[in-house]
């Protein structure tokens, strides 16, 4: 099998690209932020005040990792970190007054990168692959929850 031809290896050497090239692009304006480090923020901007669990599930990283991006936002003042009173093993991730503030201009430049990086793309072809990369990562779920064999995807 050539791996060129395999999806996964394609999604992740296209994964890996863009997480760098993000990174890249926020470091040469002045702005030191990864891409899990938006999504957590995405996030919060979207509904303040969640668990670290609840976070977890949009990052796709274990505790440790989300732990250590959480780490990354408080030293930017971006978000702090609340113990819930009525079960201490509840963290609470919270926005600080400058995490709601950072929103339009960190929104204005994660926009930008991607209006470069989807230049030439139609909104038809943005579409399917959206539409089909979210197929492909539901079947791996399903067989992840069920242990049932997937059919492979051409």
């Amino acid at each position: 099998m050539e791996l060129e031809k395999i999806i996964s290896y394609q999604v992740n050497r296209c994964a890996f690209v863009l997480r760098q090239t993000f990174f890249d692009f926020m470091r040469g304006r002045g702005i030191e932020f990864t891409p899990e480090e938006g999504i957590i923020l995405l996030q919060l901007w979207e509904e303040d005040r969640q668990t670290q669990s609840e976070l977890g599930r949009y990052v796709y990283k274990g505790p440790s990792t989300l732990s250590r991006q959480l780490d990354s936002l408080v030293a930017k003042g971006f978000v702090f970190r609340e113990i819930c009173a009525e079960d201490r093993r509840k963290t609470y991730v919270c926005l600080t007054e400058e995490g709601k503030a950072a929103k339009d201009y960190l929104l204005k430049h994660a926009e930008e990168f991607i209006g470069l990086i989807c230049d030439g793309v139609t909104e038809k072809e943005l579409s399917a692959a959206m539409k089909t990369l979210s197929k492909i990562r539901e079947n791996a779920l399903q067989y992840r929850r069920d242990g049932k064999k997937i059919q492979e995807i051409a």
